[in-house]
């Protein structure tokens, strides 16, 4: 049977060839420093396009592919790596552009490197994905898309031993328990570790820092405190604080951090190890606390000019895990509740659990029997069944009955049933009975008296309709009455609610 060799999809637009399928980027991790303590950080090279002109982190579509001819394919960066400190260094900057911004990008073979890899967008004759890269059809993207990362350290071209710090601190498998899945631009980046190639630190460049006001900030907050607003600690932290945070303003590329909300228990967002679980560096937000990761969630501490009552400004991150000891920062972000990735609360509160040993139905299409207890544990005790005491008295007793009039066309004839009364119903109470409490006009004479209670007023309030009674009615209810129209109104609409 013969078959046909597979080659990459590719198009060529402004004599730049691009394959629309295929895109990489390489990223190379920078360690914590061992004396400031700040954090390692990915620091991406993909940051100098094919003009020459400097830009935000991105990926390259426009190197070169070769097949092997055994199935693999051999993929060459447009620009060579080793290349672009020097390219940067070298271009002239204006405006918002500084070179700072997008820090020390030399070539370090011996540090650990990812390479990571998309194939997605759209099939091959749809969208822009032709020979000319002009949209001639509707585009029909591929519905799983793949992100691979690879790391390894150029300087052996090893790959990263297990367990290695390459700061792994987040799984997309976390992400997709709460968004099902998690896909940006386009549907193509399904993958954490691939996002953190691009969302450096180096997306400020181009920005201005972020204008300040009393509660936060105005316009666009891509830059905040000479940091960047997309960078994916700052960016994640924002996003799932949302509402939680103290100031306002935020503008991320039209995400408004500080008007989004979280809906898991207990505001969820305390919960670190929701996301921060499964993968090797997990540990990090209790182990490794800084002034990125807390501030971006914390984001009313002023680190540069004191970090609360008696403690000094902090210009680095040395001494956060000094006073942040691990026990102590899992303790501070503990939530009400015992849950998987928040095992211990505050002492003193009380847990509850819901177990259900059996449900049973004895007959077909009949009702369904559960059988379930109530745990309850405080303080770490063993769980211990929640028992609820018999009622003394059927529940329907604890109900007092209320007045209902009779089917009757006798004047004045009352009686009680222990149904409640229509809104027009004719309301009475025994001669024994007091009607309900009064307190600007006297009570009516001890008789038998009915009335039926006015409707509600659609404008201006009415006099209240008297009660019928077989004996003349009191002087404050005598036509004339200087009883305030209010006072008879209360009284009125209080008597057709038995006390």
């Amino acid at each position: 049977m013969a078959s046909r060799a597979w080659k990459p999809s590719h198009s060529t637009s402004a004599g730049v060839k691009t394959y629309r399928n295929f895109s990489f980027a390489v990223a190379k991790l920078v360690p914590e420093d061992a004396t400031t303590k700040a954090p390692s950080k990915w620091v991406s090279y993909m940051v100098i396009g094919t003009t020459g002109t400097p830009g935000r982190p991105s990926t390259d579509a426009t190197g070169t592919m070769v097949g092997n001819g055994d199935g693999t394919y051999t993929y060459t960066f447009f620009r060579n790596i080793t290349q672009v400190q020097g390219l940067l260094d070298a271009y002239t900057y204006t405006g918002n552009n500084t070179r700072a911004d997008l820090g020390d990008v030399t070539y370090q073979p011996n540090l650990v490197h990812r390479m990571a890899f998309q194939f997605a967008g759209a099939a091959r004759g749809t969208g822009s994905n032709t020979p000319d890269g002009v949209t001639v059809a509707t585009s029909v993207n591929m519905e799983n898309p793949i992100n691979v990362n690879y790391d390894f350290v150029p300087a052996t071209g090893a790959p990263v031993a297990a367990g290695a710090d390459i700061r792994d601190v987040i799984s997309i498998n976390k992400c997709n328990e709460c968004h099902d899945k998690l896909a940006f631009h386009g549907g193509g980046r399904v993958e954490a570790r691939y996002c953190v190639v691009c969302h450096t630190d180096q997306r400020k460049y181009g920005y201005a820092e972020a204008t300040t006001t009393a509660t936060g900030y105005s316009g666009d907050t891509r830059k905040i405190n000479g940091g960047a607003a997309g960078d994916m600690t700052a960016m994640a932290h924002r996003i799932h604080m949302g509402n939680g945070l103290t100031k306002t303003g935020y503008n991320y590329a039209n995400v408004l951090f500080d008007k989004l909300g979280y809906s898991m228990l207990d505001n969820g967002v305390r919960m670190c190890a929701k996301c921060h679980s499964d993968v090797p560096q997990a540990a990090n937000w209790k182990t490794k606390p800084t002034r990125l990761a807390c501030g971006t969630c914390h984001d009313g501490v002023a680190f540069a000019t004191g970090h609360g009552p008696g403690v000094p400004a902090q210009n680095d991150d040395a001494a956060c895990a000094i006073c942040h000891l691990p026990a102590d920062v899992a303790t501070y972000h503990q939530t009400l509740n015992v849950t998987k990735h928040n095992p211990t609360v505050a002492a003193g509160l009380t847990n509850f659990t819901y177990e259900i040993s059996s449900a049973t139905q004895t007959v077909s299409g009949g009702d369904v029997v559960i059988k379930f207890r109530i745990m309850q544990s405080t303080d770490g005790s063993t769980p211990a069944p929640v028992v609820f005491p018999a009622p003394t008295t059927p529940w329907r007793a604890r109900w007092p009955a209320s007045p209902v009039p009779p089917a009757s066309s006798s004047p004045g004839a009352c009686s009680r049933t222990a149904s409640p009364p229509p809104p027009t119903s004719t309301t009475c109470w025994p001669t024994t009975a007091r009607p309900p409490r009064r307190t600007t006009s006297p009570a009516p004479s001890p008789s038998r008296r009915c009335w039926t209670p006015p409707r509600p007023p659609r404008t201006a309030p009415s006099p209240p309709l008297m009660p019928a009674a077989t004996t003349p009615p009191p002087s404050w209810a005598r036509p004339g009455s200087s009883l305030p129209v209010r006072s008879s109104a209360r009284w009125a609409s209080r008597a057709t609610s038995p006390r």
